[in-house]
């Protein structure tokens, strides 16, 4: 938690004093906000530490069956996934590597030509892909938590999938899988190195050669991200298109970095704190209610088909207003849930998701409960976007892999002592 909290606390530093000069009409409100959820976050974290509940009957989970089983499912869904992603539906061999290249070279092509592809694909494929997406979530996870007592076969599938998923995102000219799966990795390892006792040296060649490779790997994923930014943008730009501010040449996160690295502040600045701003604007509103619907895109898309209530979606509301777009700029997860609940109970909502995050560390250390351990990784994605997008809940795949999980978390959670 406490790196979730200086993460958090960097994002507000960086939309403050970041090279674009958001005109913010009510600072105090907004940081106000902010502040008040970063407490009420590490309150209900805290709060879920002290009150930890053992289950009634701890379980012994067969890891290795759930590895097998998650691995089955993703390489059933791996055509499928890679159809849907490219929208190549004759299967031709040489469209799926035309496309790959594409996303190496020319992200911007890769990225418009993706999005006028995605209203053609059918129903029946994403519901294939997605139903069984808490299955396939596992994979990744489990195997990176049980590297050390894995099969070599587990390991070279698990590297592999990897690889085919940064892959896709790549075709697709997009960043948001490849840092979906840094973060996985990271965080299920973090998991496995607080489980399993530490046999290495702490400078050990082996974690030294590990750390240098993680590094390398996160500057070459900051590289990426900022030439498909550029190549979106037609190159860096200094003025922000949908409000007309311009770079703040005096801000310190520009004036102290070698220009080299200005293109990736900018990049990084709009990418990770924009939704900060649309906040801002959602913050002069009042209030209404999407009834449970509005926090997922995904959601309040299909309930808009039965029952006409995107009028009342705040992110809508905030386009109308202000032209801060719905779907062309970032809406943080504050705005996104607070079209269902407000922002009066928003603290009340992350105070849970902070003893929730607590009671999954605490049944992933004690326990190795796997599904606390896809969860974990889950919500790890979720704060690390919280600035940005409500990012579990918007996408089909990782909706239906956090309840899923949830569901057979709650129950390892409640299970009774027949004996009594």
């Amino acid at each position: 938690m406490v790196v979730v909290q200086l993460y958090l606390t960097f994002t507000v530093l960086f939309f403050a004093f970041g090279p674009w000069p958001w005109p913010v009409s009510s600072p105090f409100k907004l940081y106000s906000f902010l502040f008040i959820n970063q407490i009420a976050l590490y309150l209900g974290y805290y709060f879920g530490v002290e009150n930890y509940k053992e289950p009634t009957i701890p379980k012994v989970f067969d890891h290795k069956k759930l590895i097998k089983t998650s691995l089955i499912f993703s390489l059933v869904l791996a055509l499928p996934t890679l159809v849907l992603f490219t929208g190549n539906y004759s299967l031709n061999l040489n469209v799926f590597i035309q496309k790959i290249i594409m996303g190496l070279i020319d992200a911007k092509a890769a990225y418009y030509e993706r999005a006028t592809e995605s209203s053609s694909i059918t129903q029946i494929l994403i519901l294939l892909i997605t139903l069984p997406s808490y299955i396939v979530w596992l994979f990744i996870p489990l195997s990176i938590f049980n590297w050390r007592n894995t099969s070599i076969y587990i390991k070279i599938f698990s590297i592999l999938l990897i690889i085919f998923n940064i892959v896709l995102w790549v075709s697709i000219g997009t960043n948001k899988g490849v840092f979906d799966v840094f973060i996985i990795v990271i965080l299920s390892s973090v998991m496995a190195s607080n489980y399993y006792p530490r046999k290495e040296k702490v400078f050990s060649f082996k974690i030294v050669a590990r750390n240098v490779l993680l590094l390398a790997l996160f500057v070459l994923l900051l590289a990426k991200f900022t030439s498909n930014i550029e190549a979106r943008m037609g190159g860096m730009k200094k003025t922000e298109l949908t409000t007309g501010i311009r770079m703040d040449e005096n801000s310190v996160f520009i004036k102290y970095t070698p220009k080299l690295m200005h293109s990736l502040v900018l990049s990084l600045n709009s990418y990770v704190t924009q939704g900060y701003y649309g906040l801002s604007l959602g913050l002069e509103l009042p209030m209404e209610t999407t009834y449970g619907f509005g926090n997922s895109p995904f959601i309040f898309s299909l309930v808009n088909k039965f029952v006409d209530i995107k009028d009342q979606s705040l992110v809508n509301r905030i386009e109308e207003n202000y032209r801060w777009g719905s779907q062309q700029n970032w809406h943080s997860f504050y705005t996104w849930w607070a079209s269902d609940i407000t922002f009066y109970l928003l603290p009340f909502l992350v105070f849970l998701f902070g003893s929730f995050f607590a009671k999954l560390w605490n049944d992933v250390l004690r326990f190795r409960n796997p599904f606390a351990i896809g969860l974990f990784t889950l919500m790890g994605i979720l704060f690390a976007y919280m600035p940005a997008n409500n990012q579990v809940f918007a996408f089909p795949a990782t909706l239906f892999a956090f309840w899923g999980l949830y569901y057979f978390y709650s129950k390892t959670r409640s299970q009774k002592d027949e004996r009594q």
